[in-house]
């Protein structure tokens, strides 16, 4: 098409990954997962034009968690506090080991955020990642990292499996789910870090706004590849 002949031309910088993705490949993305390249040559054009709007009017809900350290202590203990009741709500009894798992969590979330140096939306962040501006921070990034922290607890009363939703589609979601010990995948609780940009934000699996299943290729130690993993 000649309309887009100088949109083909353009040579987009630092690109760490393919452009064009194969189809069935099991590499995973959250939403932008199989990207053609006339949309991310158009897509460079757009982001030149307005990253700069979208950045300062992005609303990044992680960050009051690294503004102030006294709000930090409260908002994290606060979070913390109401992620053991409802680890101990889907137990269905209070135990020791939700205070274990909700601390790992919550204190993971954070560093992660930092270590992904997340200062964007998730979309955005997204973005930044398949320009090669950005490492890590995609929900499969997310699930990869707190999935294998967290089997590190060695817990007896929880599980954790790999959570997808709209599997191998452009809108396909990861994240991770925390069961009870031999408790149905719909019992459990999603993790999802990735959704407001680093806030720790947690949902029950039946009533959340994706639809979950378990990952078809979760093996229990969460080493599913992510899109830019080598």
């Amino acid at each position: 098409m000649k309309t887009f002949s100088w949109i083909n031309s353009l040579e987009i910088p630092q690109l760490k990954i393919p452009l064009i993705y194969k189809a069935g490949e099991s590499k995973l993305g959250c939403p932008m997962k199989t990207t053609p390249l006339i949309f991310m040559k158009t897509s460079w054009l757009l982001f030149l034009c307005t990253t700069f709007l979208v950045s300062c009017a992005a609303v990044n809900h992680g960050e009051d968690y690294r503004v102030d350290k006294g709000e930090v202590v409260a908002q994290l203990a606060n979070q913390k506090a109401r992620l053991v009741a409802d680890l101990d709500t889907m137990l269905g009894v209070q135990d020791p080991e939700s205070s274990i798992l909700a601390e790992k969590i919550v204190s993971c979330i954070v560093r992660l955020s930092k270590e992904y140096d997340i200062q964007t939306t998730a979309s955005v962040h997204n973005f930044f990642i398949h320009l090669g501006i950005k490492e890590r921070g995609l929900c499969c990034h997310w699930t990869q990292d707190l999935y294998r922290v967290l089997l590190e607890l060695n817990l007896a009363k929880y599980e954790f499996m790999w959570g997808v939703s709209k599997h191998g589609s452009l809108r396909e979601h990861n994240s991770l789910v925390v069961v009870g010990a031999g408790k149905p995948f719909k019992s459990g609780i999603v993790i999802d870090p990735w959704r407001f940009a680093g806030a720790v934000f947690w949902s029950k699996v039946s009533s959340d706004e994706y639809s979950w299943q378990v990952h078809p290729h979760d093996d229990g130690t969460g080493s599913i590849q992510c899109e830019n993993d080598s």
